[in-house]
């Protein structure tokens, strides 16, 4: 899976008309990663999913950033197919494997997220790498980085690509976040997802969200401690 040219980013923008601007945010976190320090320990997140999600099967991370979650993951034994939108990102992450001994069990992608083609690709991927018919998606702070037209052709493809049984893991700035302080400013895309309307949204594309929880203290990062939400979803049909 390459990454897409600015033409094929733009022709899909004008496809879906999302209110976001791909290109712009590409460069944006292109740049972020190149030059702002890293995080290295795994968020709580990724921490309580790697004692949660079934040790048996692969995990797809949509929206990997630095790839600390990814490494986490991985290093507790899961194969792990990490993916960004960011190529600076991906080819930063996958330099670092040969000196973390993980070569063969986690593996970095650029790949947009709402690009059909390339989500159900990834799958693919996954699933054909490993003996378990279940797999998990993981995404952290990665929904609210992406316009409601986007995100419903990742939902789409997840719905159309993953199987019953398999799981969704995903943490978001919610609605209730909108109005408080960021470390990151302003200069960048963000959306603040309604819980709720996400959950639905999950139903009506065969997801059972059996686990969802809202607050702060799960997301804390310098002074910011931000609004977020979790759900665990499970594909039903």
């Amino acid at each position: 899976m390459s990454p897409q040219s600015e033409e094929q980013i733009l022709s899909n923008m004008d496809a879906a008309s999302p209110a976001k601007n791909v290109i712009k945010e590409k460069k944006y976190w292109d740049s972020f990663y190149a030059l702002v320090e890293s995080l290295t320990n795994p968020s709580q997140f990724g921490v309580l999913t790697s004692s949660e999600a079934p040790k048996d099967g692969p995990i797809v991370e949509f929206g990997c950033g630095n790839g600390r979650d990814s490494i986490h993951l991985a290093s507790k034994g899961f194969d792990v197919y990490a993916c960004d939108l960011s190529k600076e990102a991906t080819e930063r992450n996958q330099s670092k494997i040969e000196e973390m001994n993980l070569a063969g069990s986690l593996v970095f992608s650029c790949v947009d997220a709402t690009n059909a083609e390339q989500v159900g690709g990834i799958i693919d991927q996954a699933r054909s790498g490993s003996q378990s018919k279940n797999l998990t998606v993981y995404t952290r702070f990665f929904l609210h980085s992406i316009d409601e037209d986007q995100e419903g052709l990742f939902l789409d493809r997840l719905s159309s690509s993953l199987q019953t049984n398999d799981e969704l893991y995903f943490e978001f700035r919610c609605k209730e976040d909108e109005g408080l302080m960021k470390v990151h400013g302003t200069d960048h895309y963000r959306r603040y997802v309604e819980t709720a309307d996400l959950m639905q949204r999950l139903r009506d594309r065969g997801f059972d969200p059996y686990y969802h929880v809202t607050g702060r203290g799960m997301a804390k990062y310098k002074k910011e401690d931000p609004f977020v939400s979790r759900i665990i979803a499970r594909k039903t049909e």
